[in-house]
């Protein structure tokens, strides 16, 4: 009996471990993807293709 209660408890702890990986990776995946267009702006207000050529051209 004390082996299965052993058992059980085993189960539930991996059980929340992997519930918190879980978690933790869709909130990143949220994160990345609310920040993309965001990013995607930033660098197209800075690094106008323009300045790029011209820096390559010298």
């Amino acid at each position: 009996m004390a082996k299965k209660n052993g058992n059980r408890f085993l189960f539930h702890r991996e059980l929340a471990k992997q519930l918190v990986t879980l978690s933790t990776s869709a909130f990143g995946l949220a994160a990345a993807l609310a920040w993309n267009e965001t990013i995607q702006q930033t660098v197209r207000e800075f690094i106008e293709p323009s300045r790029v050529q011209e820096f390559y051209q010298d």
